[in-house]
């Protein structure tokens, strides 16, 4: 992995992805008949990411990272003998993160069919008839139920957690569910596929939030540590100051398959001196004064805007704190460099929205982050894993 072969290997193998998605592996490996003892840096598996930001790079995780993932991650209790639903496909990493609670737990994978999430009732009676009790998944499993205003119908079902992770779930969201399950634990999951997730938070009754943003907690699983990082490399522990998120530790990936560059810029000496490798996240987050870790965007979500900085996920915060905004998402359109933000209103639109809303963007953004353009649509794109889809999004402007 990673132009490496840990000392333990019997051979590096080396292949290409194939146009039909088939990893080709060729050249080293064991002789017929060869025994080779299990050793914890041994690789487990090699993920693909999603592309969303770039082409898809192979994540290269051994035996001993996923084994101190899942032993971290459950730290927020999982019931034994859960009945833990999801809807993740298995080449997906969040499906890692299904199976092995609820195997950990000596409990049962439901797997819930992705066609159910656009058949709101559908999905609760799946739930109640098949028992579960813990659903995992991005955010966008709950959109088709909240949008029916089918929340209250999950208090038949015996659900009692519900974990997301893999987006930022939109505050208003987030409290309808806690209104129709007062007693479920919500549970906000983050990480990269890096080392599957680093941190969880179970959020309490009222819902915490620093103008709409949810803390995902103050500090990582055990076994594992994440922190902020200034530009200039050095930790960053001022409450309020958004710098990229480093982490480093037990559960974190050996490195990208045959991508030794992409590897060092990702991998590179922990910031903190403890002579251990760090990963660069890319995402910028911030604390407070308690010490709680709060994600403000991707920082291959920045663009330059007549000279000025902008980060999208910033502008779409803002958006998501007017009272008729149910869903936002924000690209530069390739042709004009402009901003364009597209807006799902949170009931039927009414008259002079695209304007409301440029006002609202001019009271608490500075003026270069102000959209050029609002779009108000029925349906903001997602990507096959449940997320927005900015690249759709582009398309669909550019063609319009």
């Amino acid at each position: 992995p990673a132009g490496r072969t840990p000392p333990q290997a019997p051979g590096r193998a080396t292949g290409t992805l194939g146009p039909d998605g088939r990893l080709e592996l060729t050249g080293a490996g064991r002789a017929p008949g060869e025994r080779h003892t299990p050793a914890p840096s041994d690789p487990l598996y090699i993920i693909f990411t999603s592309g969303s930001t770039g082409e898809p790079k192979g994540i290269v995780m051994s035996h001993g990272a996923v084994v101190s993932f899942y032993r971290g991650f459950s730290g927020f209790g999982v019931r034994p003998g859960v009945r833990l639903g999801s809807t993740s496909p298995l080449q997906f990493d969040f499906s890692l993160l299904d199976l092995g609670l609820a195997l950990g737990a000596g409990g049962c994978l439901v797997q819930v069919p992705a066609l159910l999430l656009q058949q709101p009732q559908g999905l609760v009676r799946h739930l109640r008839h098949h028992g579960v009790e813990q659903m995992n998944g991005v955010p966008s499993i709950w959109r088709g139920v909240l949008d029916a205003g089918a929340a209250d119908l999950l208090a038949d079902t015996p659900l009692d957690t519900i974990l997301y992770a893999g987006e930022g779930f939109p505050l208003h969201g987030l409290q309808e569910l806690r209104r129709a399950l007062p007693a479920a634990r919500i549970v906000n999951g983050f990480g990269h596929s890096e080392s599957i997730a680093c941190a969880w938070k179970v959020l309490p009754g009222e819902i915490p939030h620093r103008e709409g943003r949810v803390p995902f907690g103050s500090r990582a699983i055990d076994g594992m540590r994440m922190y902020l990082v200034r530009p200039d490399g050095t930790p960053e522990d001022r409450p309020g100051e958004v710098a990229e998120l480093y982490v480093e530790g037990d559960a974190l990936f050996d490195g990208y398959w045959q991508d030794p560059e992409t590897t060092g810029a990702a991998l590179v000496p922990s910031p903190l001196g403890t002579g251990r490798r760090a990963f660069r996240s890319g995402d910028l987050a911030s604390r407070d004064e308690r010490g709680e870790f709060y994600f403000h965007a991707r920082k291959d979500s920045q663009v330059k805007i007549r000279g000025n900085r902008v980060e999208l996920e910033e502008i779409d915060a803002c958006l998501l704190g007017h009272p008729a905004v149910d869903l936002s998402a924000t690209i530069v359109s390739g042709t004009g460099g402009s901003i364009v933000t597209f807006v799902r209103p949170s009931a039927p639109a009414p008259g002079g929205l695209a304007d409301e809303l440029r006002r609202h963007a001019v009271r608490h953004l500075p003026r270069y982050m102000v959209p050029s353009r609002f779009r108000i649509v029925d349906e903001i794109p997602l990507t096959s894993n449940g997320k927005t889809d900015r690249h759709e999004m582009a398309r669909r402007w550019e063609g319009r």
